[in-house]
């Protein structure tokens, strides 16, 4: 079970990287984002709690159909078509693609992201408001990192379930954030 902490870790450690960047990149693909951006940030909600919602569902029909590598191959095939589909999008604001080599071009987006980063915590640190948020989302993100990690054994041991149990805990919070999103949206 060992790995399972360990791909949970590092997914909500990755996790603090991608939330924020799909927040940001949000308004860059909107016409209007004075005008869309709440309805936007509310349908990109609910598109986030439905496969959290859909996504255990269709995982369980794979593992009793095809066990766990086939969960583990479609997953993986699935986290490369996103990376596909993320790196097709263009906006105004992108950057034309240079004719250079590969390894080039990952170096400078690796060095641009190291400056962006400084830059950006830069800022954070500098505004009393933007400090205030981001001690906040640290130890939320450590606190949801903690509960993904320890929620299989609280659900099984704790309360005594089982897979379905568990399942059902989590159909419930997807069902709970879908409703705010529409609410909110």
């Amino acid at each position: 079970i060992w790995i399972a902490y360990v791909v949970l870790f590092v997914a909500s450690c990755l996790e603090l990287l991608f939330r924020p960047a799909e927040g940001a990149l949000l308004p860059n693909l909107l016409e209007n984002p004075d005008d869309d951006l709440v309805t936007a940030n509310a349908l990109n909600g609910i598109n986030n709690h439905l496969a959290r919602l859909i996504g255990p569902a269709i995982g369980g029909v794979i593992v009793a159909t095809g066990g766990l590598m086939a969960v583990t191959i479609i997953d993986g095939v699935s986290f490369l078509l996103a990376a596909a589909l993320i790196g097709s999008i263009r906006t105004s604001r992108s950057r034309p693609v240079r004719h250079s080599s590969l390894e080039h071009q990952a170096a400078t987006a690796w060095r641009r992201l190291g400056l962006e980063w400084r830059d950006g915590l830069r800022v954070v640190l500098h505004h009393p408001v933007l400090k205030g948020l981001l001690v906040f989302f640290v130890i939320t993100r450590i606190g949801e990192g903690l509960t993904v990690t320890l929620f299989v054994p609280w659900a099984t041991d704790s309360l005594r379930s089982d897979s379905t149990g568990y399942g059902l805990l989590l159909s419930t919070q997807a069902i709970g954030g879908l409703a705010g999103a529409v609410v909110i949206g």
